[in-house]
This record gives C-alpha cells, structure tokens and sequence, in this order.
C-alpha cells in the first residue's frame, strides 16, 4: 500500500463489499464456456515456443501434448512475455521488463484450531482474517471457503513466503490435505507514466499490457473487447 498507484488502491479494496458473486462449480467455469461459446480450437497443456512471419502471416510453433506450427492472420498475445518464453523472429517495440508481485497460495482441509487464534471453540474463528505488514504471522490472509458437517474446513491462505508445515501444525489440530500454489500473479503497481504497447505491428497484439496498470480479470475482458474491435474495424 506505501507503493502502490491510487487506481490499484482503490481496485484493491473492491472485493472487500458484499456485493460479490462466485460460481458453484468453481469461477473457471467462466472461462470454459466462454471458449465454447466461441467456438475456438483450444490447445490445452501446449506451450508457445516461436513466433515468426511469413509474408503477411504470423506463424506461430507450439510444443507440449499437441505439437504443431500454424498461421495466423491476426495474432494476440494475452500472457506476459517476462515469462512466457516465446522468440520472436522479428522487431517489435520494446516491451518494458516488469517487476511481479510473487504470491503464495495455500488451500487446507482440516480441522482448525482456535486457540492459535485466542478462540475456545472452531466455530469463534472468523470467517476472514488480515494481518498488518508488520505482523509476524506466517500468513497475510486467512478466507474460509466451506464448512463441513464434520467440523472440518477448506481455507484459503496468502502469504509472503512459502507456508510451512510447522505453522499450519499449529494452525490446525489435524490436516486432510494441503495444497500449495506460487506464482508471478501480477505485476507490481507502482505509479508510472510508461506501460506496454497493445499494438505490437500490424495486426499483432498484446492484451497483457493494460496488467500494468489494472491486474484483474475484468479489466482484461475489457482490452480484449477493445482488441476484438480494433480487429473488426
């Protein structure tokens, strides 16, 4: 918060309202029926390696289950290029390199135990917890997603760093699982007047570059509404 732009402060506290909405099946399924709704051939576990041209086409050479090379027309780019590890066979603007938030997740199903958190039974412990920056808590979030007739639960953890074993051992009195997630999830929004292009050449283009300034999925359906436009005049 003591580096962050206004406009990522203000974006930040969105989802601290009530007015929020998940779906049953998981927010994935979003996505998934968005692809089939637009018909898309979709490549799944298929990483982009290279992309080159060849007259007015760009041709792009994927490699993982399905590997292949294909020719494109009109090409968008919607990953960021930091870390997607594709050459690019010919000059494009230079892309400012960005410096991501590194962000661990952890998803536990256990038993929780309330007296880490000053409470005598499960049911005390709050449905949500935040520390302060300076707190020595080994986690920064606490969101609990669903309670079982067991009395066990699935929660959701951030964190700054990786989150041991010993401190969930004190968190919870007993643990089914734990599943841990890290990742570059977002570039760090520090006030700046110099972003990335969304037009890269002719009809190449970078969807990932409004994440410099709004890193949220809405505000990416919107630069690939906008891109949809450009590309349909």
């Amino acid at each position: 918060l003591f580096q962050i732009h206004a406009l990522g402060t203000l974006i930040s506290v969105e989802g601290s309202g009530d007015n929020l909405f998940k779906l049953k099946e998981g927010n994935q399924r979003l996505v998934q029926e968005l692809i089939k709704a637009s018909k898309a051939k979709l490549h799944l576990n298929a990483s982009v390696t290279q992309i080159s041209k060849k007259g007015a086409q760009y041709v792009v050479k994927y490699n993982g289950e399905f590997s292949a090379e294909e020719s494109f027309d009109i090409l968008v780019i919607a990953c960021p290029l930091e870390f997607a590890g594709i050459q690019i066979d010919f000059t494009i603007p230079d892309i400012i390199k960005r410096e991501f938030q590194h962000v661990f997740v952890t998803f536990v199903h256990g038993v929780v135990n309330p007296r880490y958190f000053g409470f005598e039974t499960p049911y005390e412990v709050p449905s949500s917890i935040l520390t302060s920056t300076n707190s020595t808590s080994p986690f920064t979030s606490f969101d609990l997603a669903h309670s079982f007739d067991n009395g066990s639960i699935l929660c959701k953890f951030f964190s700054r760093d990786y989150l041991k074993d010993q401190d969930l051992d004190k968190i919870f009195s007993s643990r089914e699982s734990t599943t841990r997630f890290e990742w570059n999830a977002y570039p760090k929004l520090k006030p700046t007047e110099k972003f990335p292009p969304i037009v890269l050449g002719d009809n190449l283009y970078y969807a990932d570059a409004l994440e410099s300034a709004l890193s949220v999925m809405e505000t990416e359906m919107i630069v690939a509404k906008n891109i949809a436009r450009i590309i349909t005049g």
